[in-house]
């Protein structure tokens, strides 16, 4: 997979006239399939950008499942070349802040995370809209220094949630409405956060819920199974072997139930790196489950476009606050 910091090409439009969109409503869910015609700008400013940003660690200490560090081991270098987890967040002012907030999941395989582009650009923008944005850096798997590589960034996840809701009023917030948005393998972190809050759940970290209220899953991985997996993904975080029931267990579209928080998903057909059946896979399983969905798929796109595809009528930005709005997560 490349790099998520390279620069992604422009697609070049190849479908004139007028766009055409297809709708299939269903019984809980919204499916969009939308052509690529012309660039349209993302909508103008609405508030400032943010009236503050903070950064704060995501654990006072050690992370819970962090393995002991000895000076000169593997371990201890391994460390040095690593970030600790944090929190960056975007504060809107408080006479413009909606209440609604996000956390926001860059993607990177497993093995880094594409900051900027699917983190503080989108933070930005989110504030820009009223809403507190943090963007978080969870810990890649890395068995010398986790007891178990595989759930250290499902517990950072958790640990954010409760930290939003913890600062709620510092930070211009309601509890009731903070979601998590993901991209790539960061959607992977974001769905599986919101379809396992009640394990792995670490003793003396706080009372508040770790569920997420709604997620926004963009170009997500969703699932370890040989069919629909990205290989350096799977790789980084499940190993080179996973059982079959590690793999169910990671597959975030077989982990849904009725509880499961509502979901806005987008991707693009043409998307070569994590299959567009990934987002198929978890919005059919909300379907099943009874649980609101709206999926946009775009005719081209590719993977890493971010807030921007290249040739769309309306911004996929746009169409999530609207969603947003019609769940009444904008109302102040």
């Amino acid at each position: 997979m490349r790099k998520k910091h390279q620069v992604v090409p422009g697609i070049t439009p190849f479908v004139k006239g007028i766009a055409r969109t297809v709708a299939a409503l269903m019984v809980t869910g919204t499916l969009w399939l939308t052509s690529c015609v012309r660039d349209d700008p993302s909508p103008r400013p609405s508030v400032p950008e943010a009236a503050f940003v903070q950064t704060v660690p995501l654990y006072a200490s050690t992370a819970p499942d962090a393995l002991p560090l000895i000076p000169g081991t593997a371990a201890y270098l391994a460390s040095q070349a690593t970030w600790l987890p944090d929190l960056t967040v975007y504060v809107p002012a408080q006479d413009s802040a909606t209440g609604a907030a996000v956390i926001v999941c860059p993607g990177g395989g497993y093995d880094h995370l594409a900051v900027d582009i699917e983190g503080n650009e989108v933070a930005r923008y989110l504030a820009r809209q009223g809403i507190t944005a943090a963007v978080l850096r969870y810990r890649m798997p890395n068995s010398l220094l986790q007891a178990d590589p595989s759930v250290a960034p499902l517990l950072d996840a958790q640990q954010a949630m409760r930290l939003m809701r913890r600062n709620a009023s510092r930070w211009h917030l309601r509890p009731d409405r903070v979601g998590m948005m993901g991209f790539s393998a960061g959607g992977h972190v974001s769905a599986t956060a919101g379809t396992r809050w009640t394990s792995p759940r670490p003793e003396n970290m706080g009372s508040e819920s770790i569920r997420p209220d709604f997620l926004a899953l963009v170009y997500p991985l969703i699932s370890m199974t040989d069919s629909l997996m990205h290989s350096g993904s799977r790789m980084c975080l499940l190993g080179s072997q996973p059982s079959p029931a590690l793999i169910q267990r990671f597959s975030a579209d077989q982990q849904v139930t009725s509880a499961s928080p509502p979901a806005f998903i987008v991707h693009a057909e043409d998307d070569v790196y994590v299959p567009v059946a990934n987002s198929r896979a978890f919005y059919r399983a909300c379907l099943r489950n009874g649980v609101p969905a709206e999926l946009r798929i775009y005719a081209a796109g590719n993977h890493n476009f971010g807030l921007h595809i290249p040739g769309t009528t309306t911004p996929w930005p746009t169409r999530f606050l609207a969603w947003m709005q019609s769940k009444g997560l904008l109302t102040r």
